[in-house]
This record gives C-alpha cells, structure tokens and sequence, in this order.
C-alpha cells in the first residue's frame, strides 16, 4: 500500500496535469452550461457525470492523464518451482494468410461461425499445448498464451536454473498450424520451430513467425503470427547472456548437426555401396534410408524412432495398436498426381489427427518400444504395392507382424495359413538399428528374421546411427471428452433421424428402452474383440435378448463402428447397410425399436464409437 507521502504527491502530479491542460476550464464551462438548461440545482451526481461523458469531456481527462495501456504481468502459478525458469509464449495474432482472402470476415455472406478454424499446437519437449480455435481469416485473431516449464526434468540439485543451462538446451518449440473444417474434416497449414532462447539477453522479446508450407512446397510462405516470449522468474543483474553468446551457441549446434548428419550420409553411401556388391538385384529392393519430413528436410529414417511411454493412457501394447489403428488414414497427394514420399513427425501427425502408412507405423513403433518390446518398422510389399508395417521379434526367435492402420496382428503362421496382404520384406529398422534383406529372396513366406546373422541381414553401425538424434517425442494427451453426454446426445439425434425416415415412409417409430440397454453388452463385447484380436463368448448377451424378446416376436439387430461422431454420416452409413436398411424398412405388429451408443475414448480424444439399432415385431403377412 502507498504511503500517505506518496498519494500526496500523486493528488499533486494529477492536479498539475488537469491544470496544464485546462481541463478544470472546461469543466467549469460546462457545469455553467448545464445550469442555464437544467435549472439553478445541479441535480443528482450521477446525471452530471453522464452528461460529463456524452461530452467527452471524461475521455478528455484520461487521455490528458496520459496513462499507457499495458498487457497485466504474466503470473507464476502458485505451485510453481522456485528452482525452475519458465517461458510465457503469448499468441498476439496472425496476419498475411493471403490463402484465406475468401473467408475474410468483411464479407457479409459469412458469419463467424461458418468459417474454417484454426488451431495452433505447440511442442516443448515433453509439454503440448494447444489454442482456442479462431476463425480463419487473413488475420486470424490468436489469443491464448502458455506457460512453459524450462529444463523441466533437471531439479535434483535444489538450486535455481542458470542462464548457462537454458542457453545449452537446444529444444525448440515445434508448433503446428492445422485448419478444422465444419465437417469434422482437417488439414495440415503450416509448420515452424520456434528457437526461443534469443529471450536469454533481455528477458522479454516480441517475435514475428513465418509458418512455411508442407509437402512439395515447404519453402512457400503461408502467413505470419506473432508472440511475445517472457522469462519468468527473469532477474537481469543475474542473469547475463549476450545477443553474441546466442548467436555462438546456436552456430555451433547447427555445424555440429550439420556435421553429423554429413558423416552419416557418407558412412550410408559407402554401406549401400557394399550392399549392392552382394547381389545386384539389391538395387531394386525398397531399402529406405532417408526420408523426406514435411519441411523438406531430408532425416535418416531411424531418427524418427524413440522409445514413447503413454503413462496411464494406454494400457498395453494391444491398446496402443487400437488406438494408432482408430486414427484416421490419408494418402497425400502430390501436384500432378502420384503419391508423396513424405512423413511427418509424430507431433504433427497427432496435431492432425490422421496420416500417411508410414505415420501410423512410426507411432505404433514407438509406443511398443516404450512398452519394452524389441519392434521394427518394416518396408516391404502388400498385394497392392508398396506398404509400411511394425514387427516384433520374440524371445524364441518368432516374429509378429502388427498392421499398424487395422490393429490387427499375424504371426508367421498366420501367413500361410490366412490370406494376408504382405508379399516382400526389404528391410526393417528401429532407433537403434537398420537391417537389410540380403536373402536371394525377399518373399516374406521365405525370409528368416534372423537379424543378427549379417549372412542374411546386413546391418548398419549402431554407432553412427544413434549419432544421428531426433527430436523429442510429444507426450499423448489425456482425453477431454465427457462420454455419457455424447452418446445421449448422439443417440437423440439419431433417434429423431429414425423417427423422421419412418415418418416419411408413414410408419412409426418407438423405442424400447429396456431393450435398448441390453444393447449396450454387445457393444462393449465388440470392441475387446477389436483390441484383443480374438472373438469373445457373448452368452450372457443372448440369454438377455431371448429373454427380452417373446417366443413369437421377431428380432434383428445391426452393429456398426464410426469413427467419426456426426449423426447425419452415421445416417447415411446406416441406410447404406442392407441390413440396417431392411431394420428401417420392416413392418409388423408390436414394432418397437432400440438404440444403443458408445463411446470408447483414447488419448487425443480419439473415438470409436459403435453404435447398434435393432427392433422386435410380430411379423405379419400383408395382403
């Protein structure tokens, strides 16, 4: 609180202001003015001051006052460490998205809320965040800010974090720009890597971004956002970086990695060179060393793979395969037709949403490595072309293969027994480890997954590939979704769908509840099947719906999964089915209908939700 000196001279600073601009003048003319049309009495205080603002003669003191706006200092939480430094990244907006000049908010044909959104996702070692959505405009209008733990795995010394430490952590922050159309569909903008530790020199910088394309144009602009970064707790007499230490630290990385991924170009070149010397058919076997990232830059392809724990949001490795499995499947497309030969990093892949074969298999990888498992991704053929899938190897020596967009798995058995899609296998990797087929045959009914013998599998130096790092892998994110109000809401507006289609065909439709939830077994049975790979007894199912049903009444039923969560698609998948199609179109005496949803929910707020109409009737001949 101030002192009573203090607010002295602060009454005295004010009332040398409104005097110097002759604010107290014109007060005292319009208080005059107001007396001849009002009358002698001044009348009550309140009417004065309003009549005092229509004037703008109040906007006048405050501006003659002289006070600046100021953004309010970002606050440390309260359970904030005081050992740890932390990074507040405020969004300050967006501009030049030139792209989006026809939905700019100056047309009157759009509202708000028929525009596309975006969403900006942010990546800091092992910390996501992700904005509000805003609607997508030339100048989309971001605000949100985030507040991000600095070395957050280094306190074990219980003293403060040091200038030194933060200019050594090279870790940007990856951000991914996705635009979210009214359909439920995505799509990818724009990525960048924020370097941030240029705020080491003052504490506080404001910094324009320009987000690059993707794919077969990285190197296109395609808007700029704004931030302002602040470090917190920053205390300048300690803290001394200068602009030169930065610019050192940051040459000195980039050679360093330029130099290493140069040495491992060189080292792969004269591998591949001794590999093509054992055969010369191995010169048309789909050996994939390097791949292209969606920035354009060119990475070895074992730098993709880390172990990646999900903590409590997965529970086994058959869990991490639903989950990868329920994420859904785009084959990009490249200008003039033709497929592209990108992947995309974990982040942005989970920032989307959906990916490529290759990005469902890269994350698969990584969870079953997190799970302890010795996993490899695969490159080889399918009876379609070629395909990317994950393989285990076994204590015994067997091998499994995990189909990383179905979640379903096979074991060498199962590819001579079963009709399964893979043909040829060229070669396998982890992070650890790269491994050609050096087998006359690379027939997959053929192959021996003997690794370790470089008779069959030449191997690359596990040393000059761990030289070559990746980047960190984002954590998952818990889900958001709240279950059971989705599904009653997906099951009323599906149910007035139902009731809507009958009417149109001058039939009713009413639901049996009771029915209805019994139901919601079968379901819940579906899904272990899909997660385990294996069918599951449903005996306490049927013995409740022969129960439910009397002898004389009719019964069917139809299952389906979506992946999606709007009810007019599920609609129309529904109609499609013939045997849903025959459920909505039956007659009978006693017709009644059930329904039943559910929602299963994964990380990322990923769903897979199964949905069940059936009815029950007396079946009757009409004439």
């Amino acid at each position: 609180m101030l002192s009573q000196n203090k607010v002295n001279q602060l009454k005295s600073q004010i009332h040398e202001q409104l005097q110097s601009q002759n604010v107290y003048s014109n007060i005292r003319q319009f208080l005059q003015d107001y007396m001849k049309t009002e009358g002698t009495k001044l009348g009550k205080e309140d009417s004065i001051i309003d009549a005092l603002k229509e004037k703008g003669i109040v906007d006048e003191i405050v501006k003659s006052l002289n006070v600046p706006k100021t953004d309010p200092k970002p606050q440390l939480p309260v359970s904030a460490s005081p050992t740890k430094k932390y990074l507040h990244v405020k969004i300050m907006g967006g501009k030049a998205f030139i792209d989006h000049l026809s939905h700019t908010m100056e047309d009157t044909t759009l509202s708000p809320n028929s525009l596309p959104n975006l969403v900006l996702h942010l990546h800091f070692v092992n910390q996501r965040f992700k904005c509000n959505p805003v609607p997508c405009t030339v100048e989309p209008m971001f605000d949100d800010s985030f507040l991000i733990e600095l070395l957050p795995n280094v306190n074990i010394t219980g003293k403060p974090a040091d200038a030194g430490s933060l200019l050594h952590m090279n870790a940007p922050i990856h951000m991914v720009l996705v635009k979210h159309f009214n359909d439920g569909t995505s799509s990818l903008v724009g990525t960048h890597s924020l370097e941030w530790r240029k705020v080491l020199k003052t504490g506080s910088i404001i910094t324009s971004v320009e987000f690059g394309g993707v794919g077969s144009s990285p190197k296109v602009p395609i808007g700029i956002i704004d931030f302002k970064l602040e470090l917190l707790p920053y205390t300048p007499n300690v803290t001394v970086i200068t602009e030169n230490d930065i610019t050192m630290q940051l040459r000195n990385e980039r050679a360093s990695r330029a130099e290493s991924i140069q040495l491992f170009f060189m080292y792969a070149k004269a591998w591949w060179t001794d590999y093509l010397q054992i055969r010369k058919s191995h010169n048309h076997r789909l050996v994939k060393i390097f791949t292209q990232t969606e920035n354009g830059t060119d990475m070895p392809v074992c730098s993709f793979l880390q172990p990646l724990r999900a903590g409590r949001l997965i529970d086994s490795p058959r869990h991490a395969a639903r989950f990868v499995s329920l994420l859904a499947f785009e084959k990009e497309e490249s200008l003039g037709g033709g497929s592209k030969d990108i992947w995309h990093t974990p982040h942005t892949f989970l920032a989307k949403g959906k990916g490529t074969v290759e990005d469902h298999a890269i994350l698969l990888c990584c969870l079953l490595l997190g799970f302890g498992l010795d996993a490899y991704v695969a490159i080889g053929t399918d009876d379609v072309g070629a395909h990317v899938w994950v393989i285990t190897k076994v204590q015994d020596g067997s091998v499994v293969f995990w189909e990383s967009l179905t979640g379903v798995r096979y074991t060498q058995d199962d590819l001579s027994k079963k009709s399964t899609r893979y043909r040829t296998v060229e070669c396998v990797f982890s992070n650890q480890s790269f491994y050609a087929n050096a087998q006359p045959s690379d027939n997959i009914l053929h192959t021996v997954f003997s690794f370790e013998d470089p008779a069959l599998w030449k191997p690359m130096n596990p040393d000059a590939i761990i030289a070559v790092k990746g980047s960190p892998l984002p954590p998952l994110m818990a889900p958001t979704i709240q279950v059971i109000p989705m599904e009653v809401e997906i099951e009323t507006a599906l149910r007035h769908q139902i009731f809507e289609h009958r009417k149109n065909m001058g039939l009713t439709a009413i639901f049996d509840e009771n029915l209805g939830y019994l139901l919601g077994q079968a379901l819940s049975l579906y899904e272990m099947e899909r997660i385990l790979g294996v069918g599951i007894p449903n005996d306490e199912f049927q013995q409740s719906i022969k129960r439910a049903v009397p002898e004389n009444h009719t019964f069917k039923g139809f299952p389906i999964q979506f992946l999606h969560r709007s009810p007019s698609r599920m609609m129309l998948a529904f109609l499609r089915a013939k045997a849903c199609h025959d459920i909505f179109n039956s007659r009978g005496d006693q017709f009644r209908y059930a329904l039943r949803g559910k929602v299963f929910v994964f990380p990322e707020d990923v769903t897979a939700f199964w949905v069940m109409v059936a009815c029950k009737y007396i079946n009757v001949h009409f004439g």
